[in-house]
């Protein structure tokens, strides 16, 4: 852990962030003091699971459903394989590129559960604006549907190529052949409520 705590070894995104009279004005959280340790996974996906929430749909898109333990089981899934197979730290980036679908949603959880920082990117970019993305993230890893990977490799090409990318599809594509592994989980990160969770570049 760094000297205040946190998990998040990687400081990138914390070193980057504007001086602390130009943030927003935090507004007090109802329900009382944030905790200091605060993991958004626990509170969005894992306290429901044991409740008689955990067989409850979670994600509805077209004719699949996905519930609240369907769901988990992914993200626990890919949040083992990002960390063992692809070596992703606590603050380390890893950028998302595709539709809204259950795959996107389980994808951004999973960063969230191993204390990364998603960088998440609007479908309709191109390589060179996406490749800007990527320069000033730095990424360790890109997570890609697969009908948009072309401009994904291509913009990873312009910055050196050395971003690895996994493409997925709905129920299909890469990341579900490489879940097929045995992957040893891994805890939910014990990240800080001042951790950064996030970077979303705006199209501005």
């Amino acid at each position: 852990m760094t000297a205040t705590g946190s998990p998040q070894t990687d400081r990138f995104t914390h070193e980057r962030l504007p001086p602390a009279d130009k943030w927003p004005v935090m507004l007090p959280v109802p329900g009382g003091p944030v905790p200091e340790q605060l993991n958004c996974v626990s509170f969005l996906l894992e306290c429901h699971l044991e409740t008689d929430a955990a067989t409850r749909p979670a994600i509805y898109s077209g004719k699949r459903m996905w519930s609240y333990e369907t769901l988990s089981g992914h993200v626990e899934r890919i949040a083992a394989l990002m960390a063992r197979e692809f070596g992703v730290k606590p603050g380390n980036r890893v950028l998302i590129r595709g539709a809204n679908s259950p795959e996107t949603a389980a994808v951004w959880l999973a960063i969230q559960k191993i204390g990364a920082v998603a960088v998440t990117t609007m479908s309709l970019l191109r390589a060179g604006e996406l490749n800007v993305i990527v320069e000033m993230s730095q990424p360790a890893l890109a997570v890609c549907a697969g009908d948009l990977l072309e401009e994904m490799e291509n913009a990873i090409a312009m910055s050196g190529g050395s971003v690895p990318v996994i493409s997925y599809g709905p129920e299909t594509g890469e990341l579900y052949d490489l879940l097929a592994g045995d992957l040893e989980p891994v805890a939910t990160c014990r990240t800080l409520a001042e951790d950064i969770s996030l970077i979303a570049f705006t199209s501005g």
